[in-house]
């Protein structure tokens, strides 16, 4: 499938999420800044969707998804 669902208090391996948006054609950056970018820093994995007008951001608590939340509003 060519989708990812984020559900927040459910639990998540890191790494299954970065190899899920490889498999699906995003690209891993640094820094968040066109459609289809993501990036990882630590506990929080920043996504820009292609089609969203703004990157979402996703925290972590270990394997528990904290609040994902829209940042750059």
């Amino acid at each position: 499938s060519n989708q990812i669902k984020i559900e927040l208090g459910k639990d998540y391996l890191i790494d299954d999420l970065v190899n899920k948006l490889l498999s699906m054609g995003y690209s891993r950056q640094e820094m968040v800044s066109n459609k289809g970018d993501f990036a990882v820093r630590g506990d929080i994995i920043d996504v820009f969707t292609i089609n969203s007008d703004k990157p979402v951001r996703i925290s972590f608590f270990d394997t528990e998804v904290e609040n994902p939340l829209e940042w750059g509003k």
